[in-house]
């Protein structure tokens, strides 16, 4: 079984096995009488089908039907809406714009807007040509990206709109502007200055507003503003928020376990408490050695006498004291912050019960709020749901793991100022989804490169089934998305995008080409925006027994764990490591790879240590899944993955590595460098790379240098990466 083939087997496999799990929560929910999101829209369909009486009812009861937003209306609430407006809809209204469908991956189709009279062949479609909202030349840009944009929908007019408002003084900063940079930090900088240009013309802070594709890229950005000292305001997700991770770090270091050993880094150089970084990593390490509790290990007489006549270590004793018994996790920070420490009182400052003094401090108190609701949150539905035990069992654990769901599965709450914004004047970063409906005078979409707007598009796990899809439009979601990103701005446009990011190379996002044409009729060239800050080297931290001394000589497996996280790798050689037991069945893939490669002549390298990558400032030494030769003497370098093969595979830094030390370490020996994969016995070879290969192996030499210097930055090399690590709680966001 091969290609196409074999890819419908697995989509077929994951489909089957979703459908089983559908029909198993589907009896979940029966059991506990209770229904879903699903639920409330199928069961008035099924209702309304089976009987007509009611549905009659009801369309004497309601006799007008009006539906905003139609072009994101999924095939089930279409189908109740017909069953609502009857067969002819007489009086049925509808309004809705294709061009703004950007729900589609909660199966909303664009196809209901071209599918409307096929549906209601009585019914009168009424074009609405005029748009009050922007000035013309935003106008004209956005009737241009129109043109442009395909899918379902192309054989209905893409005309535009036309400006029906009178035109308002533009002042010195022009209507529409496409800039680039070097840089992330430079397109930052760029944003701050505009911003506060714009100010200065006389636009509030909080008639500005960020556009960002995904709250991933949001983040980034506010950071970078933050240095620059713009006023931004982002609703980052609630557990992201330093303060949170504080609340978190006291839970899990109150809770009578090993693990709790992982917080003591945090909680001990919170302002009660008062250790140094330095003091704090090595209170972790001598802790962990102990294999105990935390507030069993701080007992110990071997950390009493390293620690004893520091008073904040006693402070932290007392407090781990007096909360290990708080079983109920929000009673626990109720206690933490209101009884048994100055937490809260040193953010409010001396006054104790002032008011926040700026937008920055809100959020802080805002942050400790919410999480201690969270957790009152949790215990609520908890003990609902088990009112025997739940009272008696420390939720502490359990109200941990929620939190590590939600932020694994995307779901955390957002950071929610709401009312408290008043008084604070800030610029809005929002994500493109968030902004629909709404409108400011100055917009900035910045990020226009290629795997950012859009992003790297992903395989759906499940694949939609057969005639589900009333559209397939390629790029359509992400066109829609842009549209609706541009045609928010009343008065000024800002687009920026980055040519690099770190070491990667950013190229043109394929959606400006929609606006190419408008660019072009409203004169408008890209600008470049020149990077003019200094910037700062890296903050390094310097711990004992941490940092590799004498001869620099790194593994490769050291490198890739820094690369991966650098502030992981630096919680991992405190001592900290986390076991994971992997399934037996994993565990036998390689002794069968091992009997293929056995009756290929492949054999293992006796001493594959002496593989080694030599550069100028650092040698590494290369562990690869497999160092074998071949019946021909060829040196094989294998790395093993799970999963099915994929291009971007092949673009493994760890591979150009393998390479490097082959030409090193044998360099009159061919070798081969491979991929093998587990779980289908694929194997694909890796064929040299010289544009490429240079870039990737400079990162293993850049990651030794900061190694060498003690940088340790929390640095995730993926989304979704701190949600799965053991350290959570103990890292600085």
């Amino acid at each position: 079984m091969a290609g196409d083939e074999l890819k419908e087997f697995r989509q077929g496999a994951r489909t089957t096995e979703a459908a089983n799990v559908y029909i198993s929560y589907e009896k979940l929910l029966a059991g506990a009488n209770s229904i879903d999101y699903g639920d409330l829209i199928n069961l008035p369909i099924e209702l309304l089908q089976s009987r007509p009486d009611v549905a009659a009812m009801l369309r004497r009861q309601y006799p007008y039907v009006l539906a905003d937003e139609y072009q994101d209306v999924n095939r089930a609430c279409a189908r109740l809406l017909q069953l609502l407006a009857g067969p002819d809809g007489r009086n049925l209204w509808v309004v809705g714009d294709h061009r703004q469908s950007i729900y589609r991956f909660r199966g909303a189709s664009p196809a209901n807007m071209s599918g409307f009279q096929i549906d209601y062949p009585a019914g009168v479609r009424q074009e609405l040509a005029n748009n009050y909202r922007s000035c013309a030349p935003i106008v004209s840009l956005c009737s241009a990206a129109a043109r442009c944009m395909h899918g379902a929908n192309h054989a209905q007019s893409n005309d535009g709109w036309r400006s029906a408002r009178a035109e308002l003084e533009a002042g010195s900063a022009p209507r529409i502007s496409m800039a680039v940079t070097d840089s992330d930090e430079a397109q930052a900088e760029g944003i701050a200055n505009r911003i506060a240009d714009f100010r200065c013309q006389g636009i509030p802070y909080s008639e500005q507003a960020i556009l960002c594709r995904t709250h991933y890229q949001a983040n980034a950005l506010a950071k970078l503003l933050a240095k620059c000292g713009a006023p931004v305001h982002y609703a980052q997700g609630l557990l992201d928020r330093p303060e949170a991770r504080d609340l978190l770090a006291v839970l899990q270091a109150s809770i009578p376990s090993k693990s709790s050993v992982i917080a003591l880094q945090r909680v001990a150089t919170i302002s009660d408490v008062g250790l140094s970084p330095i003091q704090g990593a090595l209170l972790v390490r001598l802790t962990a050695e102990t294999g105990l509790s935390a507030l069993d290990a701080i007992q110990r007489s071997e950390v009493e006498d390293v620690f004893g006549e520091i008073p904040g270590f006693q402070k932290l004793r007392q407090l781990l004291h007096v909360l290990k018994d708080e079983i109920d996790p929000a009673r626990c920070l109720e206690r933490f912050v209101f009884h048994e420490s100055s937490y809260l009182a040193d953010l409010l400052g001396a006054e104790g019960a002032s008011a926040p003094r700026d937008l920055a401090e809100q959020a802080q108190i805002c942050a400790i709020r919410q999480t201690i609701e969270l957790a009152r949150m949790f215990t609520g539905s908890r003990r609902r749901l088990d009112p025997a035990s739940a009272p008696h069992a420390d939720m502490r654990v359990s109200f941990l793991e929620y939190v590590r769901r939600l932020m694994a599965s995307g779901s955390q709450p957002a950071l929610n100022l709401g009312d408290d914004l008043g008084g604070f004047d800030s610029v809005a970063m929002i994500t493109v989804h968030a902004a629909k409906g709404l409108e400011f005078p100055v917009v900035f979409v910045p990020n226009l490169s290629e795997g950012r707007f859009p992003p790297r598009s992903r395989e759906p796990l499940i694949a939609e089934p057969p005639g589900m899809a009333q559209d397939n439009s390629g790029d359509g979601d992400e066109q829609c998305l842009f549209f609706v990103a541009i045609s928010r701005a009343r008065e000024h446009l800002v687009l920026s995008r980055s040519t690099s990011s770190g070491d990667a190379t950013l190229a043109p996002s394929r959606l400006i080409t929609l606006i190419d044409g408008g660019l072009h009729e409203l004169g408008i060239t890209e600008t470049r925006w020149a990077d003019t800050q200094t910037r700062d080297a890296p903050e390094r931290e310097v711990h004992a027994d941490v940092n590799p001394v004498g001869k620099p000589v790194f593994t490769s497996s050291q490198l890739t764990a820094y690369l991966q996280c650098p502030r992981q790798y630096y919680y991992s050689r405190l001592g900290l490591d986390m076991a994971v037991d992997h399934p037996a069945t994993v565990q036998q893939v390689p002794k069968t790879l091992q009997a293929a490669l056995t009756r290929e002549r492949i054999r293992p390298v006796r001493q594959p240590n002496r593989l080694i990558a030599r550069f100028d400032t650092v040698h590494i030494c290369v562990e690869a899944d497999m160092i074998a030769c071949d019946v021909e003497g060829r040196l094989v370098i294998a790395k093993h993955l799970m999963g099915k093969p994929q291009d971007r595979d092949q673009a493994d830094p760890l591979l150009a590595l393998y390479r490097r030390a082959a030409d090193d370490s044998a360099p009159s020996q061919p070798s081969r460098i491979e991929i093998h994969y587990l779980s289908t016995g694929d194997r694909r070879v890796v064929a040299r790379s010289k544009k490429y290969e240079p870039g990737r192996l400079l990162k293993f030499v850049e990651a030794a240098a900061a190694l060498e210097h003690g940088e340790y930055p929390a640095r995730p090399a993926e989304p979704g990466l701190c949600a799965r690590c053991p350290y959570l709680v103990a890292c600085p966001t």
